[in-house]
């Protein structure tokens, strides 16, 4: 895993953070999210808790390499005492190389322009 500067990470997730440009920045630039690369792969990280247990959230991931990613997404997230990881996608078909690393569908989401 090697972290990247914000600049970078926003450059590297420009397709994957659609409105949500301005939140991540933010949470970026104030510490409470983080950058980093995996193989070929930039990830936006926070953590979150959620009832009594703490959840590694991806906002946000781009690029190549998500077969080695799986495993240091696990990794690290035990290492920092989280008992759920959880990520939002609006790709379809990566929920069959997702579950290869343990990832379930849990929710859908509906959006609706007003």
């Amino acid at each position: 895993m090697i972290f990247v500067t914000v600049e970078r990470a926003l450059a590297l997730c420009a397709r994957s953070l659609g409105d949500d440009l301005d939140v991540i920045k933010s949470m970026l630039i104030e510490k409470k999210a983080e950058a980093f690369l995996i193989d070929k792969c930039c990830f936006i990280t926070r953590f979150e808790t959620v009832g009594n247990h703490k959840e590694l959230v991806v906002m946000c991931a781009e690029g190549k390499g998500l077969n080695t990613a799986g495993d240091v997404l696990r990794v690290m997230a035990k290492n920092h005492g989280c008992t759920t990881a959880r990520m939002h996608t609006q790709r379809p078909a990566l929920q069959k190389l997702a579950s290869q690393f343990g990832w379930v569908q849990h929710e859908i989401i509906f959006k609706m322009e007003i």
